[in-house]
């Protein structure tokens, strides 16, 4: 919390503008990696940034074709080095530097200049510094701190990080909600988990998505796992094949759907609970191959993790006996099993279309919930294009 004016004046009183001035800016390491990108994508506009690459056919290592030069003096223009060699030959040191362009924008690192990959090469360089601003505005609205250990999740880069003392410790692909149900922004603390979790399926989820499922396949609840119930939580179990499902509307779907544990539960084999208003968590899920695709936007909201294990191994990494071994029996033998954490671990999901790794890299991902457009409406233009 800051009162401007009284700051101010009690600065200007003891002579100490200046250390108020640096006191300002958020402190942490992924603002000012930014501050620096920013420096840098402003020094390139002066230096007159990069011509666009004219539509064209898909360039593969190891072939030739005019445009090749092109190619070479766009990344060069962004800085990437290693682009020297035969103007219209697409050598093994281009091909690399395309791989590293291609991996800060989140595609796939298959060095073939597609549409995709040319889409990317021509944003020009003033959307990439607009883009640059809206993420360091995107920083000023945070806490100051975040505390020693966290779990960071990058919804527009679809990314989980653990990070320690301002270094990453761990990291692993996530899948976020779809577009139209897309998952929110907030805080949380991480407190338990679940082996073998049970999916108690939320209303608007059963009725929406389900039931049209159940009605194009009779077996669909039964093969799947699900138990169908009248109603509340003490509810009966009903036999779903005693169910006119053709005849039912979404608008009548009164019932409560329940999926037992096991490797077709759609939260996988564990789940992560960080309570909040949203309901949404942290979880695995048996459709693994989703997290080879480049944009992943397929959940109800929740956030799927691409190695839970891995996440249950660091937060359980004080709890006595709780090995990997331990976790994968408990997994085999399909036990529910709660376990209360030792040391509840803050969650931030954040929402950083742009950002700067470790390296100095900056990254650059698609606005996959159209939130820039908000932002640059809801706040002066100048702080963030």
């Amino acid at each position: 919390e800051l009162e401007p004016a009284g700051a101010l004046q009690t600065a200007m009183r003891d002579g100490t503008l200046a250390e108020l001035l640096n006191t300002l800016p958020p402190p942490h390491a992924g603002y000012r990696r930014l501050r620096a990108a920013l420096q840098q994508y402003q020094a390139l506009a002066r230096q007159g940034g990069w011509a666009p690459i004219p539509p064209g056919p898909k360039l593969e290592p190891q072939t030739r074709h005019p445009q090749i030069a092109l190619l070479r003096a766009r990344l060069r223009a962004e800085g990437e080095h290693g682009v020297g060699g035969e103007d219209d030959l697409y050598d093994e040191e281009l091909a690399q530097a395309v791989m590293r362009f291609q991996y800060r924008h989140g595609l796939t690192t298959d060095a073939v200049i597609g549409e995709r990959t040319r889409s990317l090469l021509n944003v020009t360089l003033e959307e990439k510094i607009a883009r640059i601003r809206r993420s360091l505005e995107r920083w000023r609205w945070l806490p100051r701190s975040f505390g020693e250990r966290y779990i960071l999740v990058n919804t527009a880069g679809f990314e989980l990080e653990v990070i320690e003392q301002e270094r990453r410790v761990l990291d692993m692909r996530v899948i976020v909600g779809t577009p139209d149900q897309a998952t929110p922004s907030f805080t949380a603390v991480l407190q338990s988990l679940v082996i073998n979790p049970y999916w108690n399926v939320p209303p608007r989820i059963a009725r929406d998505r389900l039931l049209a499922r159940q009605q194009a396949d009779p077996d669909y609840f039964r093969t799947r796992g699900f138990r169908l119930y009248a109603g509340g939580k003490n509810a009966r179990e009903i036999d779903p094949a005693g169910i006119d499902w053709r005849s039912l509307r979404p608008q009548d779907f009164n019932y409560r759907l329940r999926q037992d544990p096991g490797p077709r539960n759609s939260l996988g084999r564990l789940a992560f609970s960080l309570p909040n208003r949203f309901d949404i968590f942290l979880h695995g899920t048996p459709e693994s191959g989703l997290f080879a695709r480049d944009i992943r936007t397929y959940s109800e909201g929740c956030v799927r993790i691409e190695h839970p294990v891995t996440l249950a191994l660091y937060t359980l990494r004080h709890a006595q006996d709780w090995d990997e071994g331990h976790i994968q029996r408990a997994i085999d033998g399909l036990r529910h099993t709660p376990l209360r954490l030792p040391e509840p671990v803050p969650v931030y999901i954040l929402y950083f279309p742009s950002w700067v790794d470790e390296a100095g890299r900056a990254h650059f991902r698609d606005d996959v919930y159209g939130r820039d457009g908000l932002l640059m409406r809801t706040y002066p233009a100048s702080a963030v294009e």
